[in-house]
């Protein structure tokens, strides 16, 4: 008899793969269980440590040994006439298909259900610190008429603290208000679609079909896309959001808490945002809860380089670019020329110095000269933006009530 006959014969490839499907609905259920109890990542990796090796295991004793009516033998001390292994197959075919079903069930309610519940509960660590806000950004200087419009969303949340942010929405909303506002030449580059694509109004995703309409052409992610951000003649800013910022700029948008592996919150991650504070681009960041929580001495982790220490820290390290502005639901802060902590800039109508003294989790610097009071948006912005940019409310899904 063949060796591959010998094999079938003894039932090796079923017992085989019978090991690999359980030792894969193992794994699954494994990770789902030490997730919800945050267990640490080595007793996974021990889990599967223990399935590798134990399938060399499940193939020799599927070869050696034989199971019968009177239990576990060697092979070859049963007798063929009397072998079982062929109701061994079938019982051990039903095994793999009970196990498939149940993967497949598994599969699905994971998809449906686990995965639903997953991205609300990131969604919602998240945003205890960070929260969606519109910004519109001009020019820095130190007239009055210069400052910053900080175009708010409504907070549909029964807690005032608690605001919700929704992503990707912001960018559309800034490229189609500056379009029919101040700008109207602006060529909008998305991180992946299409090149200055026209959208007449808000999509309900980033990645809707509207925002590849009349575009010029399509712009890979990973090739085209980085290689306009890393040629120094053109897009020098960004506005970007972080879960903490420091007095120096720096920002944390990875973990809550001072163990990596075993954080208080894990954070949706650096994305890009690594990438763009050590590139040399101009940073503008936004943060909608400006609080002690968000507004830190030390963050947890830098995701991205600020000033680091301080002073020329980052100019040491051959850094050009960084933080020039913090943008809160508060105040606008810049970074002093020298120190290179924060410093306040403006604060927003009905807001007072004290109250963004008390939101700031280390001293904030006061300006020398006058604080100036920041400009609100226009009533035609905020027509622009209900009526013609976001007449569906689009920018209200990342927003959501409390249970």
């Amino acid at each position: 008899m063949s060796l591959f006959n010998e094999l079938k014969r003894r039932n090796v490839f079923k017992v085989t793969i019978a090991y690999i499907v359980m030792a894969w609905l193992v794994m699954q259920v494994a990770d789902v269980i030490l997730n919800n109890i945050t267990a640490p990542e080595w007793v996974f990796h021990v889990i599967l440590l223990l399935l590798g090796i134990g399938f060399p295991f499940a193939v020799f004793f599927a070869w050696e040994f034989e199971m019968t009516p009177e239990g576990l033998k060697r092979e070859h001390e049963v007798d063929r006439s009397q072998s079982i292994t062929t109701q061994t197959g079938r019982k051990l075919d039903f095994l793999i298909i009970g196990v498939l079903v149940l993967a497949l069930g598994y599969f699905t309610y994971d998809k449906l259900v686990l995965s639903t519940a997953r991205d609300a509960a990131l969604i919602e660590a998240t945003t205890q610190v960070v929260t969606e806000q519109l910004v519109t950004e001009q020019e820095e200087s130190a007239e009055p008429d210069k400052s910053i419009a900080v175009l708010p969303f409504v907070n549909m949340s029964d807690d005032a603290s608690n605001e919700y942010f929704s992503d990707g929405i912001s960018e559309e909303l800034l490229n189609l208000l500056a379009k029919r506002t101040y700008a109207p030449d602006l060529v909008w580059l998305p991180s992946s679609g299409g090149l200055e694509s026209r959208p007449d109004r808000i999509p309900a995703s980033t990645l809707e079909a509207p925002l590849w309409r009349d575009s010029i052409m399509y712009i890979e992610q990973y090739g085209d896309f980085w290689n306009f951000v890393l040629n120094g003649r053109w897009i020098q800013k960004f506005c970007v959001g972080a879960a903490q910022l420091d007095q120096y700029g720096n920002a944390n948008n990875s973990v809550i808490g001072s163990d990596y592996h075993a954080p208080k919150v894990r954070l949706p991650g650096t994305a890009g945002l690594a990438d763009m504070g050590s590139i040399g681009k101009k940073l503008y960041y936004w943060n909608p809860t400006h609080s002690p929580l968000s507004m830190v001495e030390k963050v947890d982790y830098i995701s991205a380089a600020g000033y680091l220490d301080g002073g020329d820290a980052r100019e040491r390290l051959g850094l050009e670019g960084g933080p020039q502005l913090v943008i809160s639901n508060l105040a606008v802060m810049d970074f002093h020329p020298g120190s290179k902590k924060m410093r306040l800039k403006s604060v927003h109508p009905g807001i007072t110095v004290e109250e963004v003294r008390d939101a700031t989790g280390f001293e904030l610097l006061m300006p020398e000269a006058t604080i100036f009071e920041t400009k609100p948006p226009t009533q035609e912005q905020v027509r622009l933006i209900r009526e013609v940019i976001d007449p569906d409310n689009m920018r209200k899904k990342g927003f959501r009530r409390e249970a």
